[in-house]
């Protein structure tokens, strides 16, 4: 079951970060709201080691600003049954200097909060 951890700048709108305590994987899901809203949100599994968890998280926030940078590209057809398998990333290198700013951005707003999250997890694992 996914727990909020909190909302964050991510680019140039708000993105809804969850943990899943019951996950070692992570996903991303945004699709624009209305009146300024954002349905924008990520999801970082926590049954993990720590590193790995980080390492999603820094997966998820570079993908979603590659993504509304206009630098992410789905082929017509792939060889897999997974969607996201086969998505390529094509950016110039100011379009991965921007992504790479909007992800750093996102997870020092969120770090602490995070951090916060898969501890408490990981205690009440035990």
């Amino acid at each position: 079951m996914e727990k909020y951890v909190g909302t964050y700048q991510l680019g140039y709108q708000d993105v809804q970060l969850f943990v899943d305590p019951d996950s070692n994987g992570g996903s991303g899901s945004w699709n624009a709201g209305t009146s300024g809203k954002t349905g924008a949100k990520i999801v970082i599994g926590i049954n993990c080691a720590l590193w790995y968890s980080w390492g999603t998280l820094v997966h998820e926030t570079v993908e979603y600003a590659l993504t509304n940078l206009n630098a992410s590209f789905a082929p017509a057809s792939a060889f897999t049954s997974r969607s996201t398998d086969s998505r390529l990333f094509v950016a110039t290198h100011k379009q991965f200097d921007e992504a790479t700013q909007q992800s750093g951005n996102y997870i020092h707003e969120c770090h602490k909060d995070f951090l916060k999250a898969y501890r408490k997890y990981h205690k009440n694992k035990k």
